[in-house]
């Protein structure tokens, strides 16, 4: 699938990665970005996420990431598209997480980006 080579080939040469919610999205269009965030949905090849600050965003998934179940929370790392969403490379199962507090730290990061790299 040229698309998915595209956006794998895209996260292979970048550097830092920055961690965003929805909020932060629209500041990185055609770049590549981690988002963490809980599975809403997901039908083959789409995952609708709520990321830690209560918004909603549509990731096109790769077909070899499997079945996520509704509730999974997950980091994808991708391009973020023109229109919000993002066109995942991977994507990390991880456990249950505060999301308040991940969301500050992801605040506190834009805030002081100095301390985060």
């Amino acid at each position: 699938d040229t698309e998915a080579a595209g956006a794998a080939a895209a996260v292979a040469e970048v550097g830092p990665q920055p961690r965003v919610d929805r909020e932060l999205l629209g500041q990185y269009v055609g770049r590549v970005v981690r988002l963490v965030g809980r599975v809403s949905s997901a039908a083959p090849g789409t995952v609708f996420l709520t990321t830690p600050d209560n918004g909603q965003v549509t990731v096109m998934a790769l077909p070899n990431f499997g079945a996520l179940e509704n509730g999974t929370v997950v980091e994808f790392v991708g391009k973020v598209n023109e229109d919000g969403s993002l066109q995942a490379s991977s994507v990390l199962v991880l456990g249950d997480m505060d999301f308040e507090l991940y969301d500050q730290a992801i605040r506190t990061a834009h805030q002081y980006p100095e301390l985060f790299l």
